[in-house]
Parts: C-alpha cells; sequence; structure tokens
C-alpha cells in the first residue's frame, strides 16, 4: 500500500481534450473510408508461435524449482538460521540481474541472453541434486535468481521487437497465458510421478533442469520475420 501510494503521487492527471469541431457529411464519410482503409492495413501481424512456446516452456522449468527447491533446501539444512541466507542471496542477485542485462544487450541479441540465462538457471537447479551442502543452495539462490527476471525483460521485449506496436500486446497476452499453463503443467505432473512412481524431490528439480535446458535451442533459432 506504501508502495502504491508513493507511484500513485507520481501519476499526473490526463489533460482533458478539446471536443473536435463538427465536420461536414462528406468530410465525414471520407474520413470514415480512410479509417477503415488504414485499420486493415495496419490489422495485428499474427502470434509469433516460437515465443510462445519457448515461454510456456520456461514457465514449466522454471516453477519446479520454485516450488520445490525451498523443500529440497530445507531438507539439506536444517538449521533455518543458514537455510534463510539464501532469501536474502536470491534477492540482491535479482536486483544486481537487471543492471548487468541492461549493459548485456549491448553486446548481445535478446534471444543469445535468454538462453544464456536458462542455462544459468538450470546450473543452479541442479546444483543441489549434485551437491548436498549450503553452498549448493546459495549458489541456486544466486543462479535462479539473477536470471528470472531477466528472462522476463528479454523475453517480452523481444515479443515487442518480432511483432511491432500493433501486435505487442496480444502477443504479450499470449505469451503470459503459456507461461501461466507451463506453471500448471509443471507441478501437476510431478504430483502424479510422485503418486504413481514415488518420485522425489531430487526428481522434480532435475526435470526442471531438463525443461530449462530443452527450450536453450528453440530459443536461439527464434527468428524475426522479414
Amino acid at each position: 500500500l506504501l508502495g502504491a501510494s508513493m507511484l500513485w503521487r507520481t501519476v499526473d492527471a490526463a489533460a482533458p481534450t478539446p471536443a473536435p469541431a463538427p465536420a461536414s457529411p462528406a468530410t465525414a464519410a471520407a474520413e470514415s473510408s480512410h479509417a477503415t482503409t488504414q485499420a486493415t492495413a495496419c490489422a495485428a501481424p499474427s502470434l509469433h508461435w516460437g515465443l510462445i512456446l519457448c515461454y510456456g516452456v520456461y514457465g514449466f522449468g522454471y516453477i519446479l524449482p520454485a516450488t520445490f527447491l525451498p523443500a529440497q533446501a530445507r531438507l539439506l539444512v536444517p538449521d533455518p538460521w543458514l537455510f534463510s541466507l539464501a532469501w536474502p542471496v536470491f534477492g540482491v542477485a535479482a536486483a544486481l540481474s537487471t543492471v548487468i542485462s541492461s549493459r548485456l544487450t549491448r553486446r548481445y541479441t535478446r534471444p543469445q541472453i535468454w538462453a544464456g540465462a536458462q542455462v544459468v538457471m538450470a546450473v543452479g537447479v541442479l546444483a543441489p541434486v549434485l551437491w548436498h551442502a549450503l553452498p549448493a543452495i546459495l549458489l541456486a539462490a544466486c543462479c535462479v535468481g539473477s536470471t528470472f527476471m531477466v528472462i522476463t525483460m528479454v523475453g517480452l521485449q523481444e515479443a515487442q521487437a518480432v511483432v511491432g506496436q500493433a501486435g505487442a500486446k496480444r502477443q504479450m497476452a499470449a505469451m503470459t497465458a503459456s507461461f501461466a499453463l507451463g506453471q500448471l503443467i509443471g507441478p501437476i505432473f510431478f504430483s502424479l510421478t510422485h503418486a504413481w512412481f514415488g518420485a522425489s524431490l531430487e526428481f522434480a528439480l532435475v526435470l526442471g533442469t531438463l525443461g530449462l535446458l530443452a527450450g536453450v535451442l528453440p530459443i536461439m533459432r527464434l527468428g524475426r520475420p522479414a
């Protein structure tokens, strides 16, 4: 509420626009015909399904560690004081990542940054599976915390660049829906494998790692329509 109240004060009320003068019937008909032609020419472009699919795979791969990594950390680090160190590390890494990523865009393309961030996240997700110690949890916090905001940022920026301003809203909405679908499928899939086959928490993290790595190559192949 405090943040919202501070933000509200920075928003200036929109100045009222004067009502246009009434136009003659001939002028109104000409303007209507021109508007129809312009709307047809500037119709929203089709959705970029490659971006939508990659963003959904990212949602699947991200939600598994986001859901089960805290439980895995609690098993590996029973001391709550040590266990709680992961969250400040996660937050600091997330804050610094946005500053660093803005500089990376000067040298690398957005798909390259996205793919690289997804590989880094996969390394962090897999670390507690291979190394049962507190440093692995902190490494996971660094890797996941420093990449999830970067992927969201460059993914939505790429959506706007690919489809343009006309279709940016539809594209971002479709990508967000795909991400949400991936987030829904991930825990349900693990729950079923746990109920049917007795899959462990480590299996969930391995599954998340595989999902993240599976999306890297399609991301690198994302192309812009001519």
